[in-house]
């Protein structure tokens, strides 16, 4: 489980397996497998980090996960790029 806060200033705490997608749109999106999606306040970076710490909790530090002096879980530190292959600035249609 890891903690999140809504737009609203609530916190709550998400099932971190449950999650499939984090996105940045512009506010952040957590689309649970449930297919139930929840706006929150912090970054997609941040909840990335929350969710790799649930994981290294889990699993142990030598587990597959990397650790916090490994690279980022992510190619870059920075949100995705509208040059980046599958990224679009517009909402798709469907």
């Amino acid at each position: 489980m890891i903690r999140a806060t809504r737009l609203d200033n609530t916190p709550f705490v998400v099932n971190a397996d449950l999650i499939i997608t984090v996105e940045a749109t512009p506010d952040t999106v957590i689309t649970l497998t449930t297919d139930r999606k929840v706006v929150v306040r912090e970054s997609v970076r941040e909840i990335v980090r929350r969710v790799m710490a649930y994981l290294r909790q889990i699993h142990g530090p030598d587990g597959p996960f990397p650790t916090a002096s490994a690279s980022p879980p992510c190619e870059s530190d920075a949100e995705p790029r509208e040059d980046e292959p599958g990224w679009t600035s517009q909402p798709s249609s469907g």
